[in-house]
């Protein structure tokens, strides 16, 4: 009795485990079929890029025209390798993969400098306020842009998105402003996540 009950249960486990395999099936007239993603459902996780203004894209288009840059040798070199500092823990770069900016390439770089080079002439003389830079930002059709802007102790920060390109900014009361472009995060968006995956 115990032996045939033993059997029962594994045939059962074998016919459950089979009926579950495959993702295609075939019909009468033994054509495989599956389901094709429908032209609403998305195919991809990842945010829909933002588009930017016009005004900043013809900026961008003046300046970096339809094709991209060659790359220097900077860029088609492979990274340095990252040494080990202190004693930090074995896992540690991996652990903090998601506070790492993806670089920008071909014509990204060409946007991003465009932007950096436009943000420093017009936020040089800007008092640091975060009233005041955002009044800036908006004046150059950054408005809808700007993902995050803050004051932190006496300076102003400042991250925008742009289709692939971020441009972060902190202005300082000396106007020693530092403001560079990069592309997303590896978790997404143009503002450094506070923690990952």
């Amino acid at each position: 009795m115990h032996r045939s009950t033993a059997l029962a249960t594994l045939a059962a486990t074998v016919v459950l485990a089979l009926t579950g395999c495959g993702s295609t099936r075939a019909d009468s007239g033994s054509q495989p079929t599956t389901s094709a993603p429908s032209a609403s459902t998305p195919t991809s996780s990842s945010p829909q890029p933002r588009h930017i203004s016009t005004e900043l894209r013809k900026l961008e288009d003046a300046a970096c025209g339809t094709t991209a840059p060659r790359p220097t040798a900077e860029e088609t070199s492979s990274p340095p390798a990252t040494e080990a500092v202190g004693d930090q823990p074995p896992n540690y770069a991996d652990n903090n993969a998601y506070r790492r900016a993806l670089p920008l390439k071909g014509l990204s770089v060409c946007r991003g400098e465009v932007h950096v080079k436009r943000l420093t002439e017009r936020l040089k003389d800007v008092p640091v306020d975060k009233v005041r830079v955002d009044t800036e930002l908006s004046r150059l059709d950054y408005g809808y842009e700007v993902e995050q802007l803050r004051s932190v102790d006496d300076t102003v920060q400042f991250v925008i998105g742009l289709d692939g390109v971020c441009v972060t900014g902190t202005l300082v009361p000396s106007h020693r402003n530092t403001i560079e472009a990069h592309g997303p995060y590896m978790e997404g968006g143009c503002v450094e996540p506070a923690y990952g995956h």
